[in-house]
C-alpha cells in the first residue's frame, strides 16, 4: 500500500487520508512438503486461523480451509476476512491432518506478528514450526495478508475521529521483555496553535476526576504489562489547547531497550468504542516514545489524531516537547 511522505521532524508534518474499513484480508493458498501423518505417506491437511492477543481473552470462533486428501502438497486457494481488533498481536495458522477415526494430528503451525503486515502486503512461503519451541518441522505454506484500516494510526498517517460521550479515555501501554517489572510513564504535553508550551498532564500531579484532563495516577505494571489513562473532557478543555502530545517515558537514568513493545489506545467506553489505535515494537534506547498528537477541531467532538512514532532522548517533558517541535 503506498503512502504519502511525510517529514516527521516538525509536529505539523503533512497527513494522510485513511482507508474505508479496518480488515484483514487473507489467502491460504497451499503447502508442499508437508509432513507425512498417515501410514500410507501421506495427510490429509487443512489449516486453522486463529488470532493471538495482547491479553487472554476468550478465544473467537477459529476459521479453517477445507480437507485436501492424501498429499503433501495441498493446493486450498481459499480466501477468509478477519476483524481486526485493538488487541490482535499475531495471527497464527495451525496446519493438522484429518483422521477419519480418533484425533487429528498436529503437522506445525506459523506466526505472523501483526506489526509485520500493517505496512505491507505479504505474500510468500512460510516455513512450519512446533507451536511451543519454535523450531523448524518440516513443509511451509503460501500465505498472503494485506490489511485495510481506518483507525490504525501507521508512522505519518492522521485518523480522524468524533466523540459523542462527555469523556473519552487515552490509554497507553507497554509489555516488557522476559516480563519483567517496567515502571514507564504516559503523559501529556499540551501545546497551542504556535506550539507554545500550556501545561503538561503527568502521573506525578495529582489531578481530580472533575478536572477537563484527569490521569489515572502511576500504575505499576504487573506480569511485564502495564497501561496508564488520561481522560479528556472535551467542551471544558482550555480553550487555546490545540495539540496534545502523547508520551511514554520512563523514570530518570532508564531507557525503553528492556521494553518489548507499546501501544496507545483512544476509545469511548459508553458505549464501548476504539477510535485510534497504535502499536510499535521496534523499540530504541531512548528514554521516551512520542506516539503522536491529537488536534482538536473547533466544534469540540470532532478531533484528529497524527501517528509520528519517534523515539527522543530527554531527561524531562520540556526536553521531549524541544525535542519534537524542532
Amino acid at each position: 500500500r503506498r503512502r504519502k511522505e511525510t517529514d516527521h521532524h516538525h509536529i505539523m508534518s503533512a497527513t494522510d487520508t485513511p482507508d474505508p474499513i479496518d480488515i484483514i484480508h487473507i489467502t491460504i493458498v497451499e503447502g508442499r512438503n508437508l509432513p507425512a501423518g498417515d501410514s500410507n505417506g501421506f495427510s490429509d491437511p487443512y489449516v486453522i486461523i486463529e488470532k493471538a492477543h495482547l491479553y487472554k481473552i476468550p478465544p473467537t470462533k477459529r476459521r479453517k480451509t477445507e480437507i485436501i486428501k492424501k498429499t503433501l502438497n495441498p493446493v486450498w486457494n481459499e480466501q477468509f476476512t478477519l476483524k481486526f481488533d485493538w488487541q490482535l498481536t499475531k495471527l497464527v495458522f495451525t496446519v493438522m491432518d484429518w483422521d477419519a477415526i480418533g484425533s487429528n494430528d498436529y503437522l506445525g503451525t506459523v506466526k505472523i506478528p501483526i506489526d509485520t503486515i500493517l505496512n505491507n502486503e505479504i505474500d510468500g512461503w512460510f516455513p512450519l514450526k512446533h507451536k511451543d519451541t519454535d523450531q523448524a518441522t518440516s513443509g511451509e505454506i503460501h500465505l498472503q495478508i494485506s490489511v485495510e484500516i481506518t483507525k490504525i494510526a501507521l508512522l505519518g498517517r492522521e485518523v480522524p475521529f468524533s466523540v459523542k460521550e462527555p469523556w473519552f479515555d487515552l490509554k497507553m501501554g507497554w509489555t516488557s521483555i522476559n516480563k519483567q517489572q517496567t515502571d514507564l510513564d504516559a503523559s501529556l504535553i499540551v501545546l497551542d496553535k504556535d506550539q507554545n508550551y500550556i501545561e503538561s498532564i503527568t502521573c506525578d500531579i495529582k489531578y481530580a476526576a472533575d478536572q477537563p484532563i484527569y490521569h489515572s495516577g502511576d500504575l505499576k505494571s504487573h506480569l511485564g504489562k502495564g497501561v496508564e489513562r488520561i481522560a479528556f473532557r472535551p467542551k471544558e478543555i482550555h480553550p487555546k489547547a490545540y495539540f496534545f502530545v502523547a508520551v511514554l517515558h520512563c523514570k530518570s537514568g532508564k531507557n525503553l531497550s528492556c521494553i518489548k513493545s507499546a501501544y496507545m489506545r483512544i476509545s469511548e467506553e459508553f458505549p464501548h468504542r476504539t477510535h485510534v489505535f497504535s502499536r510499535t515494537s521496534q523499540m530504541e534506547p531512548t528514554t521516551a516514545l512520542v506516539f503522536g498528537f491529537l488536534l482538536r477541531q473547533n466544534n469540540l467532538t470532532d478531533w484528529r489524531f497524527h501517528c509520528i512514532q519517534r523515539f527522543v532522548t530527554g531527561d524531562s517533558l520540556q526536553q521531549i516537547r524541544a525535542a519534537i517541535v524542532a
